[in-house]
């Protein structure tokens, strides 16, 4: 697939798709739990899903558990096939420097972390290479269309 940025990923012919799973499993075992509130006139505790709180924390482990997929389907299903010429590289330093400037650290000795950090804060420029990313590794992993577009609705918009 052809990115905004000019870059082509591979996608990868084999994904294992029990990683997909264990994370999937995992993020749901996170979900928050709903606080509960006494209800008066009936005597009893009700579950309170518009407790603001509450709210704040499912509005974050959504977003954190999209992220996860999509780190997963990055780096287990994609690969350079070709990066125009004048973008940098994920092995050049000038992109890391821009990216622990702004706060995140990198794992410089990682080349896993390397790639996956350089197609998301270099590669990728737009909401429509995030889309065409999820959806071509998520069909080749066996993502379902409702985790794939969970995924998409927590990244940033264009």
């Amino acid at each position: 697939i052809e990115l905004s940025s000019g870059v082509v990923l591979k996608i990868k012919d084999k994904i294992r798709p029990s990683i997909i799973i264990d994370i999937l499993s995992d993020v749901e075992d996170k979900r928050p739990e709903p606080p509960t509130v006494y209800v008066e006139a009936i005597g009893r505790e009700e579950v309170n899903l518009d407790d603001p709180g509450y709210i704040d924390r499912v509005n974050r482990w959504e977003t954190v558990s999209a992220g996860r997929i999509a780190d997963a389907l990055i780096l287990l299903g994609t690969e350079i096939e070709s990066i125009p010429k004048g973008l940098e590289k994920p092995e050049d330093s000038g992109w890391i420097d821009m990216v622990e400037t702004l706060g995140f650290r990198l794992n410089r000795r990682s080349d896993s972390a390397r790639y996956l950090a350089w197609v998301k804060h270099v590669a990728i420029e737009d909401q429509d290479d995030w889309t065409k990313i999820t959806e071509a590794v998520g069909r080749k992993a066996g993502v379902t269309e409702a985790d794939v577009q969970r995924a998409q609705n927590s990244f940033p918009s264009s």
